[in-house]
């Protein structure tokens, strides 16, 4: 396992830190304070910036794509991960299972 974890590209690497982060509910609760708010101020004309909300559903939208790429990155190393663990493991059963057919035929 930790041999494989020197292969992780910095990309990899990245998108873990990244996945750790938005799932946290802090991280929640500032997007949805930050989306009221941006809201709240356009709504009632404090600050007229996006009074169609374009720019809102713009950022969201490409906030979701990526933030759904991020996620499958961080999820194929996972992946990988248990692959490479599951693997090891066949190799020691298959290990066990030469020595004890040896210890038996002593």
């Amino acid at each position: 396992m930790m041999s494989n974890k020197k292969k992780q590209t910095i990309g990899n690497k990245v998108a873990r830190r990244i996945t750790y982060g938005m799932a946290t509910w802090s991280f929640i609760v500032f997007i949805l304070v930050a989306c009221i708010t941006e809201i709240t101020l356009n709504h009632y004309g404090i600050v007229n910036f996006d009074p169609t909300m374009l720019v809102l559903n713009t950022i969201l939208s490409l906030w979701a794509a990526v933030q759904g790429s991020i996620i499958m990155i961080n999820q194929n190393q996972a992946d990988a991960d248990r692959d490479a663990l599951l693997k090891k493991i066949l190799e020691m059963e298959k290990k066990i299972e030469k020595l004890l057919k040896q210890r038996g035929e002593k």
